[in-house]
């Protein structure tokens, strides 16, 4: 544990929490240093994420409120946000485990962190595809027809009441509810403080998994007086 006298020289955001985990190079090896503080330094990619949909959330409330154009590019930016936390999350995951931090790490915790995000966003890498690469499904009649969404459909926009309906876009909104049609599903992402508390968790919890290499490092620092 960390001695009562030493503080804890990570920075915590008032409303996104924890932004970084704090790694000495001298709690490994020499030869596992640099691979080692790679991937500690790698999971701010967890933060990053969580701030940049903090940021698309404001403007994404800020365009509702005055019926801006800028409402699709920030839903657009927060569903890139949703899915970059899940990168972050995995690229770690398959990368410890015969590394350097394999036995510094909660390894239920990573899973668990994995887990919830599928669990809360489970069209995070489908939306991610269909964004990027819509504009490859719609290049002929034919690709059109196979990714298309059949069924009635309602938004803010559009209501298309017939069941034999058929549809593709790349955005439309009901409310705060972001959707796009990829491979003849309706994808669907909350672009809402809902869903910020909910990356907020898995990022905690990620991080968390990592609080031992933290602990170890801290000692090695000395006092920090401010």
């Amino acid at each position: 544990m960390v001695p009562s006298e030493v503080l804890i020289p990570f920075v915590v955001h008032p409303k996104l929490g924890r932004t970084h985990i704090y790694c000495d190079p001298k709690v490994f090896p020499k030869d596992q240093t640099i691979e080692a503080c790679h991937l500690v330094s790698y999971s701010g990619h967890a933060w990053k994420a969580v701030l940049r949909f903090s940021k698309a959330l404001d403007l994404f409330e800020y365009a509702r409120k005055n019926n801006d154009r800028w409402k699709e590019i920030a839903a657009r930016d927060a569903v890139w946000a949703v899915y970059n936390l899940l990168e972050a999350v995995e690229f770690f995951r398959s990368n410890i485990k015969d590394g350097p931090l394999r036995d510094k790490i909660e390894h239920d915790k990573i899973r668990e962190s994995s887990r919830l995000h599928r669990k809360y966003f489970p069209d995070a890498k489908a939306f991610r595809d269909a964004i990027a690469h819509i504009p490859e499904w719609t290049q002929t009649m034919d690709a059109t027809e196979r990714n298309a969404y059949r069924g009635c459909y309602v938004s803010d926009g559009m209501v298309l009441p017939d069941p034999n309906s058929s549809i593709i876009f790349d955005a439309d909104f009901l409310g705060d509810e972001f959707r796009t049609v990829a491979k003849g599903r309706l994808l669907k992402c909350n672009i809402n403080q809902d869903s910020l508390q909910k990356l907020i968790e898995i990022k905690e919890i990620f991080f968390s998994s990592l609080l031992s290499v933290e602990e170890e490092s801290i000692p090695l620092m000395g006092r920090i007086d401010y």
